[in-house]
């Protein structure tokens, strides 16, 4: 699922910032990442699925959204 591998490039910058490299995505610092995120979340929302939020800052980790329009 394309939202995951987000979660995926997430953690691999990370993991390169915690080593004192550079991260190789970028993805908390382009706009066009989130922009991405923020379209598959809608979507996933839309569609009524359950998924955990990616975790752009650690106030929203593992939040999770329900799909359940309530």
């Amino acid at each position: 699922m394309m939202y995951e591998a987000v979660r995926g490039a997430l953690a691999a910058d990370d993991a390169a910032e915690e080593q004192g490299k550079e991260p190789p995505f970028r993805v908390r610092d382009t706009g066009a990442w989130m922009t991405h995120v923020a379209d598959l979340e809608a979507e996933m929302a839309k569609r009524s699925m359950t998924f955990k939020l990616i975790a752009w800052d650690a106030a929203i980790d593992g939040l999770q959204l329900d799909g359940d329009p309530e």
